[in-house]
């Protein structure tokens, strides 16, 4: 009976030291659901601020559901970054690493395809956004360290001698922007493991006997996303031309991205991008990044910023057919705001490739629009030199062009003007007799070429004169 009774009492002193640990768990337990709710509550009022410090102190506590918590808290330090004013964003970009952190060790404690998609994200995003960082104060003019950059990445320039300090500064500037550039690439190769990932994890669950399932929503928006972010990090490292930065090698992957999402409900955009990136013969990255992001703001009417990035996809551009390309791009961007620059990338365009159609009719389409209102204005000399360059060659409207120009010499104070006039209105009428002919009559009146107005009088107006 003795070692019963001591059994009985080892059981209960052993049984209230489980129960310790136990109750405790508990009560951690319900410290993190309570503070996850508070995160929760601050969340959908826009606080993000505190909805960050609120899921903080639920990860601290929690034992079962942290991997929830820390997703959250990931979630809630982008939404307070992307918030905060551009004045407080350099102040904020350490939530980003914070966010960072917190998918990692989601990912982690659960290796979910969405979680490790996410994790890559915020990676890349965090990186990228930093890297801007760093440009801007070089390009401002005020380097300075940036101290909420991460520790590997931050240059301690200003602890130098001053007669060191810019030497050491710029080569900390690129170091330091190599390293941010290698994060995000390290990101995005996160985010294509998750893509991955989920499109297996689909492909279970599909029907079996479907070859090519088709892509579900969320797979088409993180395969846009990944896409997104691979342009953003080779227009960011373009700024600066580093060894080491080797943009083409995103054009696989990003072609990849592409015919995946061709199986998706929009295959429209997939294949825009697609199309887009093998722009320059399919293996310059940085030329057609630039080009994508100068159509796109002048879509958007941004002329002057949308002109700046076609310019610079011309200096990486490999061909002439590409930099003409790219100078017809600029010429309908300034077209928006300014006729006279948009004939002269037009012109530039041409010079390039002179053989292209579409380069022509867009050189003379403007060039005539420009002298139409150079006539107006009573500018007949500037119609003239606007218009005679483009009579020189074939394209769409030369016969109108011809006919203009003709008009343009006859009102013009240059020399022998009823000669030129003549021969214009001539060339005119024979790309196209019907549509010209009455034209080319009244200038033969005025040149005194008689036998030339019976002529075409008997042609095309029944031999009566108008």
């Amino acid at each position: 009976m003795r070692w019963l009774l001591e059994a009985v009492i080892a059981v209960g002193v052993l049984g209230g030291a489980w129960a310790g640990p136990v109750a405790a768990q508990e009560t951690a337990e319900d410290v993190a659901h309570q503070a996850f709710q508070q995160g929760l509550d601050a969340y959908q009022r826009a606080d993000y601020l505190n909805a960050v410090r609120h899921f903080e102190q639920a990860c601290r506590h929690a034992f079962i559901f942290s991997s929830a918590y820390y997703v959250w808290l990931g979630n809630a330090c982008e939404q307070a970054y992307d918030t905060a004013l551009a004045s407080a964003k350099a102040e904020r970009v350490a939530l980003l690493d914070k966010g960072v952190d917190a998918y990692r060790i989601a990912f982690d404690r659960k290796h979910d395809p969405d979680i490790h998609y996410d994790y890559g994200r915020m990676k890349a995003k965090y990186a990228l956004e930093c890297a801007r960082m760093v440009l801007g104060r070089e390009i401002s003019g005020h380097p300075r360290p940036l101290r909420s950059l991460p520790a590997e990445v931050q240059d301690t320039s200003l602890a130098l001698p001053p007669d060191m300090r810019f030497q050491r500064y710029q080569a900390a500037t690129v170091d330091s922007l190599a390293r941010l550039w290698q994060m995000a690439a390290d990101g995005l190769n996160e985010v294509w493991e998750g893509i991955l990932a989920r499109e297996r994890k689909e492909r279970i669950f599909t029907l079996s006997g479907v070859s090519q399932p088709a892509l579900s929503d969320t797979l088409q928006a993180y395969l846009s996303m990944y896409i997104e972010h691979c342009m953003k990090l080779v227009e960011a490292s373009s700024r600066v031309n580093f060894v080491g930065i080797e943009p083409d090698f995103h054009i696989p992957r990003i072609a990849a991205a592409c015919r995946r999402g061709q199986r998706g409900d929009n295959p429209e955009w997939f294949s825009r991008v697609l199309e887009a990136v093998q722009f320059d013969g399919g293996y310059n990255m940085r030329c057609a990044i630039h080009r994508v992001i100068g159509l796109r703001l002048s879509k958007d009417r941004q002329v002057d910023a949308a002109i700046d990035d076609l310019i610079r996809g011309i200096t990486y551009a490999r061909s002439d057919t590409s930099r003409a390309s790219l100078y017809i791009d600029i010429a309908f961007t300034a077209y928006q705001e300014n006729l006279v620059d948009a004939v002269g990338y037009a012109r530039l365009g041409y010079m390039r490739n002179p053989q292209d159609r579409r380069i022509r009719d867009t050189y003379g389409g403007l060039s005539l629009s420009l002298a139409n209102v150079q006539l107006r204005e009573g500018n007949h000399r500037k119609a003239v030199a606007t218009l005679h360059p483009v009579t020189e060659f074939d394209w769409q409207d030369r016969g109108e062009a011809l006919m203009t120009l003709a008009i343009a010499y006859i009102n013009s104070d240059l020399e022998g003007v009823l000669d030129k006039a003549y021969q214009a209105a001539e060339e005119a009428y024979q790309i196209d007799p019907d549509r010209y002919w009455k034209e080319f009559r009244r200038v033969a009146e005025l040149y005194g070429s008689f036998a030339q107005v019976l002529d075409l009088e008997r042609k095309h107006g029944n031999g009566k004169p108008e």
